[in-house]
Formats: C-alpha cells, structure tokens, sequence
C-alpha cells in the first residue's frame, strides 16, 4: 500500500470511529430560558449537562394543512428523552405547543417544523424548537 492510500485509510477510519462515539449529534451547552432548536435525533445539554433533552420521534402529526382548510386543527406530538443528573433516561411526550414539569426543570415545546402542507409529503426532518426553565 502506498503512503498516500495509507494516510487516506487512515483518514477514513478516523471519522468513521468519531461518527459512531458521537452517536447522536448535540447542541452542547443550551442556555436556560432560551429557545432551542432540535432536529430529530439531537439532543440539547442544560446547566452545565444536568439536565439534557433529546428529540427522539413525532409518534402524531395530524395537524390540518396549511394549504387546506379543516373542520379540526389536529394535533401534533413528539417524543422527548430527559436525563437528570444522575437519573435513568426518561421518555416523556407533549403535545406541541405543551409543557412538562420533570422535577426541578418545565420544558415547553413552542413548535414542530415544518408545517405540513398537503401537496407533500411528510417530512423526515422534523425540529423543534424548545425552551428549558429550573423551577
């Protein structure tokens, strides 16, 4: 082997081991009170990684089309993961806009993106935007 075909092996290998300690990717340090956005899969760290939230799924979006009109609304839910501390992982799901109280810390889910729109289909890349408070 070559020392350029080497270097690019080497190369490869490296950011395939990054990618797989990474796991999911992260907003790092999200500031409290702050509005956060996260695409599925991310998470967001709070004070200093004592509380940490990852969007995990959207088990419902029913939400009528914005190109259509509707009897009902509909309703959208997505499903969080919360750590804190030292604590078990623990799956929690909110209807979007909603709120939950998780000991010492309300999340509020402010918005799931994007909107449906009837000409498309549904999008795999949803996000949220969403806002952490201690209580």
């Amino acid at each position: 082997m070559t020392a350029g075909a080497c270097g690019r092996a080497a190369a490869c290998s490296l950011v395939f081991i990054l990618a797989a300690a990474l796991g999911c990717a992260s907003t790092g340090g999200a500031e409290l009170g702050k509005p956060v956005t996260l695409k599925l899969g991310e998470r967001a760290a709070f004070d200093e990684g004592r509380f940490v939230v990852t969007f995990v799924s959207v088990p419902e979006d029913s939400r009528c089309p914005k190109d259509v009109q509707c009897i009902r609304a509909g309703t959208a839910r997505v499903r969080l993961e919360t750590v804190s501390g030292n604590a078990a992982p623990a799956p929690i799901e909110l209807e979007v806009p909603g709120d939950a109280v998780i000991g010492e810390w309300e999340i509020e889910v402010q918005r799931l993106d994007p909107y449906p729109i009837s000409s498309q289909s549904k999008s795999k890349e949803s996000l949220i935007i969403l806002v952490v408070r201690r209580r």
